[in-house]
C-alpha cells in the first residue's frame, strides 16, 4: 500500500510519517489494491488535524481526527476509517443476503446510493449514483447557488462525513442533512445584512485579461503571481503550494465555466482578490466536467470561515447573473474588465 503523507502549516517529521504509516498499514486487511492513500497532517491554532483519504475500486473514502495531540488525532483518524470500512463491508453482506434492503439510505465514502420512488407502494423507477465530492459547507453553498440543481450531495471536509445541501421551498435559504441530522438552515438574506464587496480586495493591477496557462497548476500560479507582493509572500511557490493542498480535496471548479480557487494563510490579516480570464477555456476538473474561463482567485486569512462565506457568496451572486459573464467575456482590456466587475459589484 503506498501511502503519500503532507504536512501543512507544520515541519515535516520522518518520525510522525513513520506512525502515520504504520497506523494505515493496518487498513489493508480490509481494502484490496487502493489505487491511492492520501493522509494530510496539519495545525491550527489550538489543535491538530488528521485527514485520510482512499481511493480505489470504484470508492471514495475520507475520515477525519481533530485533536490537540497530533498523535490522539492521528489514532482518532485511523479508528474512524476502519469502522468506516467495516460498516461499508457490512452494509455489502446484508445487501447480498437481503435484497429487499430498505432504500433511501446513504452510505459514508465517495459513492453515495440515491434511490427515487412514486409512493410508498410504488415500485422503483430510477437508480442514481451520485459522486459526492470533498468540500467545504462554504464551497458547497457557492455550488448549489450557481447550479440549476435542488440540492447537492458532498463530503463535508470538515466532518468526514457526507452531507446534502438542499434549497428551501422559498429558494431563501439553503439546509444541511448528514449523518448527525438536520443542521440549523443557513439564511442567504441574513448573509447578505452585512454585505461584503470584491472591489474592497480586488484592484486592477490583479486582473488577467488573458490567461496563458493551458492547466490548473500553470494558470494557478500566473494567478498566483499577482498577489505574491501584496499577501508578502516569500514566493509564488508559497502561494500555490497552499492552493494546490486545498484542490486536492477537490476541484473548486464549480461549473458553469467558472472557478473560484482559494487558500488560508496564517499571516494574513485581509483577503486578497486576482482576477483571469482564459477565452480558450481551462479544464479545472469542475463539477459539470466543462472548461473554466472565468477565475477568482481568493487568498484568505487563517482563521476567517464566516467572512470567507460572504466573500465566496458575493463572488457566485455576481457570477449568476449571465449578462456579467457575458460582459466579462467580451471585455476588451483589463480596464474594461476591471470596471465591468467594478459597475456589477455596486448593483448589490
Amino acid at each position: 500500500m503506498q501511502i503519500a503523507v503532507t504536512f501543512r502549516h507544520m515541519e515535516t517529521d520522518e518520525g510522525v510519517k513513520g506512525y502515520v504509516k504504520g497506523k494505515v498499514q493496518r487498513l489493508q486487511k480490509y481494502i484490496e489494491n487502493p489505487k491511492e492513500v492520501h493522509v494530510v497532517l496539519a495545525a491550527e491554532k489550538f489543535r491538530h488535524i488528521a485527514e485520510i483519504t482512499i481511493i480505489g475500486n470504484g470508492m471514495r473514502l475520507n475520515s477525519q481526527g481533530r485533536d490537540s495531540d497530533l498523535y490522539v488525532a492521528i489514532d482518532q483518524m485511523v479508528e474512524k476509517m476502519e469502522r468506516q470500512i467495516r460498516e461499508r463491508r457490512e452494509k455489502g453482506r446484508r445487501k447480498r443476503s437481503n435484497p429487499t434492503t430498505p432504500r433511501g439510505a446513504l452510505q459514508k465514502g465517495g459513492d453515495v446510493m440515491g434511490w427515487i420512488e412514486e409512493s410508498e407502494l410504488s415500485s422503483l423507477i430510477q437508480r442514481r449514483h451520485l459522486f459526492a465530492k470533498t468540500m467545504s459547507l462554504e464551497e458547497a453553498i457557492a455550488q448549489l447557488e450557481i447550479s440549476r440543481k435542488d440540492f447537492l450531495v458532498f463530503m463535508n471536509s470538515d466532518s468526514g462525513q457526507v452531507n446534502v445541501l438542499s434549497r428551501s421551498k422559498d429558494g431563501g435559504s439553503v439546509k444541511t442533512e448528514g449523518t448527525n441530522g438536520l443542521n440549523p438552515i443557513i439564511n442567504k438574506e441574513a448573509r447578505r445584512e452585512e454585505k461584503v464587496k470584491i472591489l474592497d480586495y480586488l484592484k486592477e493591477e490583479w486582473v488577467i485579461p488573458e490567461l496563458q496557462g493551458t492547466d490548473k497548476h500553470s494558470l494557478l500560479k500566473e494567478l498566483s503571481n499577482v498577489l505574491v507582493k501584496p499577501c508578502q509572500a516569500a514566493s509564488v511557490d508559497e502561494l500555490l503550494r497552499v492552493l494546490l493542498e486545498r484542490e486536492k480535496l477537490g476541484s473548486t471548479g464549480i461549473g458553469e465555466g467558472i472557478a473560484i480557487p482559494h487558500g488560508r494563510l496564517k499571516k494574513l490579516k485581509t483577503f486578497y482578490v486576482s482576477f483571469g480570464r482564459s477565452m480558450k477555456g481551462v479544464d479545472f476538473d469542475s463539477i459539470d466536467q466543462h472548461p473554466s474561463q472565468l477565475f477568482f482567485l481568493v487568498m484568505a486569512p487563517e482563521n476567517s470561515a464566516v467572512d470567507n462565506l460572504k466573500l465566496l457568496g458575493r463572488i457566485v451572486t455576481l457570477l449568476k447573473d449571465t449578462s456579467f459573464k457575458k460582459r466579462l467575456l467580451e471585455a476588451k482590456t483589463r480596464g474594461d474588465l476591471f470596471q465591468t466587475i467594478a459597475e456589477e459589484d455596486e448593483k448589490y
